[in-house]
C-alpha cells in the first residue's frame, strides 16, 4: 500500500510537521497485519526544509517536469536550488 499526502503539511507549524512526520515514519515501520502494510509515502509539497529533514528520497519538479530524483542529500544540491529558484541563495532555501 501507499500513502499518498498533498501538501498535508502546509499550514502546519515546524514543530508539529516534525511530530506528524514521526507518527508517519512510526506507523510504517510498526508491525501491521499481512492485510494492511504500508510500503511508501508519497508526499507533495513545496517546502524544501521538510523535505530535507524528513525525506530519504525525493523525485524534483520544476515548471511541471521530473528534473531529479534520488537520495535527498545528493540531489538537492545548490547547483539544482540555483537553476530552480535563480533570485534566491540556496543556503537560504534550506536551513541544514
Amino acid at each position: 500500500e501507499i500513502l499518498f499526502l498533498d501538501e498535508s503539511f502546509s499550514k502546519m507549524d515546524p514543530d508539529y510537521q516534525q511530530s506528524f512526520v514521526s507518527k508517519i515514519k512510526d506507523f510504517i515501520h510498526t508491525p501491521k497485519s499481512a492485510d494492511f502494510k504500508i510500503s511508501a509515502v508519497v508526499s507533495v509539497t513545496h517546502d524544501l526544509n521538510l523535505v530535507w529533514r524528513s525525506s530519504d528520497h525525493v523525485w524534483v519538479l520544476n515548471h511541471g517536469r521530473f528534473c531529479a530524483q534520488g537520495r535527498t542529500r545528493e540531489v538537492l544540491t545548490s547547483d539544482l536550488l540555483r537553476s530552480m529558484y535563480p533570485r534566491a541563495a540556496p543556503e537560504s532555501l534550506i536551513q541544514k
